[in-house]
């Protein structure tokens, strides 16, 4: 497991050290990079499919807020009200995730989510 820029081997015994290898930035980054990728894999080959949804993603940064939206209500077969279907700027695209959230919160698990930003969710 990752803690910081140490990667644990295993658990360290009680008695023990805490055994860790360090990485360089170089060899970190490879790693970062190799789980983005499983990560992307997995996206197009059994979430996006799974949801009938046509698009492939080369990166995460490539998933956009109303793709988050669009799998959400693939997932659970609803339609989120207030949401603009065809946002042109970061504005409309924070207001449909503000949508997302506040439907989130009320209609499913009964709390507000106000502590979570949608502008921090489209950037």
């Amino acid at each position: 497991w990752v803690v910081g820029r140490r990667v644990h081997t295993r658990m360290p015994h009680r008695d023990e050290g805490e055994p860790t290898v360090r990485w360089d930035d170089r060899q970190l980054e490879t790693v970062e990079d190799s789980i983005a990728q499983h990560y992307v894999d997995l996206v197009n080959s059994t979430l996006l499919p799974a949801v009938q949804f046509d698009d492939r993603i080369n990166s995460l940064s490539e998933c956009t807020p109303n793709m988050f939206i669009a799998v959400f209500e693939a997932m659970l077969g609803i339609r989120v009200p207030g949401v603009d279907r065809e946002p042109t700027d970061l504005a409309m695209h924070e207001a449909n995730m503000g949508a997302l959230l506040e439907f989130i919160g009320e209609q499913l698990i009964g709390t507000s989510l106000d502590h979570i930003h949608s502008r921090g969710i489209c950037q």
